[in-house]
């Protein structure tokens, strides 16, 4: 994984390439700015200058000149339905796309994925994510409801499986209507393009072990 993260940002930047990393997921789940910002920034500063930004709290211009002058973009895991929501309110939903199929870099992780997906219903199967309802993240009461970023048409993501959810998966994915392509924690899915999708085994779990 390091070998494909460092070669997809060089190809963009080889000189001294920027990564925005995201932790909103991860502060849904108690996490702090400061204190996640500073893990990534110690992780990840092999392969780039890291600029943090918390999606709750930014303006929309604000984001946009970030996501513009950047490489690729890491949005860390947590809780994918409060995710969701911020990539919406903060507009960078509507920014991210573009910028992707430009070759800009995005890096998901657990919940992320999800979100990079046609959808993120994806993350009622398990139950592991509190979907806020009645709260101001409460996706049911939006207009687009569970519809993810839709990075990749046509496929929502499965990770962290294991034998352990193979029923469920069998049991769920004949109602999606579409692809479902399932993660281990030792999997990964890189999109290069149409012809260059592919699913690759590593050795790490996480970034952590890069």
């Amino acid at each position: 994984m390091r070998h494909h993260f460092t070669r997809l940002l060089n190809a963009r930047n080889n000189e001294d390439p920027h990564l925005v990393y995201i932790p909103d997921a991860a502060i849904a789940e108690g996490g702090t700015f400061r204190d996640l910002c500073s893990r990534r920034t110690r992780e990840l500063r092999f392969a780039a200058t890291i600029e943090c930004i918390e999606l709750k709290r930014i303006q929309r211009h604000q984001l946009a000149l970030k996501l513009a002058k950047c490489d690729g973009v890491y949005v860390d895991y947590g809780n994918t339905f409060y995710l969701m929501h911020y990539i919406r309110a903060s507009g960078f939903e509507d920014l991210i796309t573009p910028l992707v199929l430009d070759g800009l870099l995005f890096v998901g992780s657990s919940a992320s994925t999800i979100c990079a997906g046609e959808t993120v219903s994806i993350a009622f199967w398990k139950g592991w994510d509190n979907p806020g309802f009645g709260e101001e993240w409460d996706l049911k009461e939006s207009a687009l409801g569970y519809q993810g970023l839709r990075l990749v048409p046509g496929v929502s993501f499965f990770p962290h499986f294991s034998e352990r959810w193979d029923n469920l998966v069998k049991e769920k994915q004949s109602t999606l209507g579409h692809v479902l392509i399932t993660l281990s924690d030792t999997q990964a899915f890189l999109d290069e393009g149409f012809d260059h999708r592919r699913v690759l085994e590593t050795k790490e779990k996480d970034f952590n072990d890069l």
